[in-house]
């Protein structure tokens, strides 16, 4: 089986790529950097087809995705915290519903896209979020990965576009880059391993659900063969913490201080979200296996002082 992962070049997408070897599949990957220069990649370059493509000004996907099986669409050009629905539309949902209308006319058997647990729903009604609770976001970034939804959605009925969703909360583990927009975790222990403070949005009471990294790969592998009839489904831990637990829980693990300053938060935080992750465990057969302390520890232990960041010494 060939399956082609669109964004495979950044956390979760590297790390899907070295899973999906490892079980035996043929992997190609596409994205915009060079794959000579990605690191997470460079032990496996000899083992995938690669396409250095820009996603926003592709014309070709119907000549890239023939003789593959499956496409992982991980690309998502913007972040929460920027709000421009006009450059989502741009550089994400066009491109996307290119790429759908390619899928259909080279019969690929299924597309899996990773939505956003933690944007699409809003300001929930009640914790935990089931998959069929109202969609109300209140960021740009939520807003273009629902849209993304209702096409995938909307392509299976027309046209029988087979397809996956998976509403992930919030990833992190080795492969993260620190100092991005994303992902609190790997930039607040990057800014402490070069002694610099962390900027905490907000008061440290906004609670999310946190999800190691190789547990949300292991959901994407089994999603591929996912025969139920349910096919949105939350992956996450099921379980909420505040960032001011989670800055804790960092502290006692590193046994040092962080330094951190607080600032006034950004108006598309929603205060809580918490998923509930039990379709996707009588679904795909799939629990959360690695604890958020025991997450910590392996990210801590995958830092690089020589290249600032958090990289695997040995794969899965």
């Amino acid at each position: 089986m060939k399956v082609l992962v669109l964004g495979g070049t950044g956390f979760l997408g590297s790390n899907l790529v070295h899973k999906l070897l490892q079980v035996g599949y043929e992997v190609g990957v596409y994205g915009k950097s060079s794959i000579i220069t990605n690191r997470y990649l460079q032990d496996v370059i000899h083992k995938i087809e690669y396409f250095q493509r820009n996603f926003q000004l592709e014309d070709h996907f119907s000549e890239i995705l023939e003789g593959y099986d499956y496409v992982y669409h991980l690309i998502s050009p913007s972040v929460p915290s920027l709000n421009n629905p006009l450059l989502d539309i741009n550089i994400s949902i066009i491109p996307t519903i290119k790429l759908f209308e390619a899928a259909i006319k080279s019969q690929v058997r299924k597309v899996i896209y990773f939505s956003s647990g933690g944007t699409v729903y809003g300001i929930p009604a009640h914790i935990p979020i089931q998959e069929n609770d109202a969609t109300a976001p209140i960021s740009a970034y939520g807003v273009q990965k629902l849209i993304i939804e209702k096409y995938l959605n909307y392509y299976n009925y027309i046209y029988g576009l087979q397809f996956e969703i998976l509403r992930i909360s919030n990833p992190f583990g080795p492969g993260q880059r620190a100092f991005s927009n994303q992902g609190i975790i790997a930039n607040v222990l990057g800014n402490h391993f070069n002694n610099k403070t962390s900027k905490i949005w907000g008061d440290g009471e906004v609670v999310r659900d946190y999800i190691y990294v190789d547990d949300v790969i292991d959901a994407a592998i089994k999603a591929i063969h996912n025969k139920s009839e349910v096919h949105t489904l939350n992956i996450g831990s099921g379980k909420g913490l505040s960032i001011n637990s989670v800055l804790s829980i960092m502290e006692q693990v590193l046994g040092e201080t962080i330094s951190k300053t607080y600032t006034p938060a950004h108006k598309q935080d929603v205060p809580v979200n918490v998923l509930d992750i039990s379709q996707a465990e009588d679904c795909l057969d799939w629990s959360p296996k690695i604890s958020f302390e025991n997450g910590i520890k392996k990210m801590i232990q995958s830092w690089n002082p020589e290249t600032s960041c958090f990289e695997e010494s040995k794969r899965r």
